[in-house]
């Protein structure tokens, strides 16, 4: 019975590290790169353009969307491309800020000021990781 006593105490703390191992921390990181353009969208609605079942996507063209891409540079020279489409809310940083970063998901979150003194989170999806180049 003693042996439980200190068994049942072990096991939770070995849960709850396991749990807070789990989550990101922030960590600070350069922007080198923040631009926004326009580019056209591949429409890939089904569409069925015959007489008796005509639909509204029948004759859509391609569309354009805004893209927001971001490259950051943490201490360590590893670089993240991350990007934000129309649908999602997304400011840019300004170029040679130090914001604070954290991994979500499959995401990368930045929390900045703007020039303003505004606080921003905004919340980037991934496209590449890598290890930085020489310019």
């Amino acid at each position: 019975m003693k042996r439980w006593v200190f068994l049942i105490p072990a096991v939770l703390f070995v849960s709850i590290l396991a749990s807070a191992s789990g989550k990101s921390t922030p960590f600070p990181a350069t922007v080198v790169s923040a631009q926004s353009h326009t580019a056209q969208a591949v429409d890939v609605t089904t569409s069925s353009c015959n007489f008796e079942d005509y639909d509204g996507y029948c004759n859509m063209g391609p569309k354009e969307v805004t893209v927001a891409q971001v490259i950051l540079r943490e201490n360590d020279g590893k670089t993240i491309h991350a990007e934000c489409r129309d649908g999602e809310s997304c400011a840019l940083p300004v170029v040679n800020q130090t914001v604070s970063a954290r991994y979500v998901g499959t995401g990368v979150e930045l929390k900045y000021r703007d020039a303003a003194a505004r606080d921003h989170k905004e919340v980037f999806r991934v496209v590449r990781e890598g290890t930085a180049t020489r310019d």
